[in-house]
């Protein structure tokens, strides 16, 4: 795939990251003249060529069906002669990964108020049926305003759909081991509660900078996640407050029955956490909501002092008049 310059109208420009099976480009659309992401997934590393194309179709076809600023959006799917193409707006940040790499482990509102825009958008996709089954911090993209955008869509799964929980491709696990839920990694069937599991990894790697689960190899990672109760957020950094830290337990119990169970249940309980009027939007409307909103609050304050500046006002002049007629009184007596 590195030989080439171009796909069907679009030129390749540099290389942002590459994985086991799919490089993602940096490319220009010579039509709509607009900077783009290219996703190229390589068919000659995969077991076959349908089995490559069914992926990617998967992956386009799960995130053409959902609408949320929270999630990348997908502009075109194209087939070439080595490879095949998904064409996505390209998003202007670093990968949550990088972002705690470069600065160290995040603050705890910092952590909340990325874990509710990354919920939200989870909430989103979950009402169209669709689960990520690979969420992960390299797959959480952060702009320099703190908004997020979910990328990587290849493992999503449609709920009706029938495949095992896990996909395995030539003797391997498809998907991020160390942020799986104990269902997915063993392969039994799973439902959204996979994602909250991996949620709640992502908010702990935010909150301590490493993995609750990740072993010295592949089969301790899984034996770690199916029966290793992690060490609690708090234990790690005492400052983080009890109610954030039985969050995360929350998310990572081993059964999704004991789980939160709706991505909506637990961005109320972010939202609270968080506290109302201080969650940014996605969308980038955040800082205009927000001062709407306090516009709101400083009018109905301002409505309120304005009825306490009038009383005040009237206090003096009522004392006044209680003196002069107290003396009246006693000038008649």
């Amino acid at each position: 795939m590195s030989g080439l310059q171009q796909i069907g109208p679009y030129e390749l420009r540099r290389r942002l990251a590459t994985g086991g099976m799919s490089e993602v480009w940096e490319g220009w659309d010579s039509r709509l003249h607009r900077n783009i992401a290219i996703k190229l997934v390589d068919r000659t590393s995969a077991r076959s060529e349908r089995e490559a194309r069914r992926r990617l179709l998967r992956e386009a076809r799960a995130v053409a069906a959902l609408d949320h600023p929270a999630i990348v959006r997908i502009h075109d799917v194209l087939e070439g002669d080595e490879s095949d193409a998904i064409v996505m707006e390209l998003v202007d940040g670093v990968t949550l990964r990088h972002h705690i790499e470069r600065n160290g482990v995040l603050g705890e509102r910092e952590a909340l108020v990325l874990a509710f825009q990354v919920v939200e958008a989870l909430a989103a996709a979950h009402a169209g049926d669709v689960v990520h089954r690979d969420l992960k911090s390299e797959n959480v993209m952060v702009d320099e305003r703190g908004r997020v955008k979910i990328l990587d869509f290849g493992l999503a799964k449609r709920l009706e759909n029938t495949d095992s929980g896990t996909f395995t491709y030539s003797g391997r696990i498809l998907g991020t081991v160390r942020t799986m839920s104990p269902q997915q990694v063993v392969g039994d069937e799973i439902d959204e509660r996979t994602d909250l599991f991996s949620l709640g990894v992502l908010l702990y790697e935010c909150l301590t900078g490493i993995s609750p689960f990740s072993g010295k190899d592949l089969l301790d990672t899984i034996q770690r996640i199916s029966q290793h109760r992690q060490a609690s957020v708090r234990s790690i950094h005492p400052e983080v407050s009890v109610e954030t830290s039985s969050l995360v337990d929350h998310l990572l119990e081993k059964s999704p029955d004991d789980r939160p169970q709706s991505a909506t249940e637990v961005r109320d309980t972010l939202g609270e956490l968080i506290g109302s009027g201080e969650v940014p939007s996605p969308s980038g409307d955040s800082e205009e909501s927000e001062s709407t909103g306090s516009d709101t609050k400083r009018k109905r304050a301002g409505s309120d002092d304005g009825g306490t500046d009038v009383a005040s006002a009237w206090t003096p002049l009522l004392l006044v008049g209680a003196l002069v007629v107290i003396a009246l009184l006693i000038w008649l007596l």
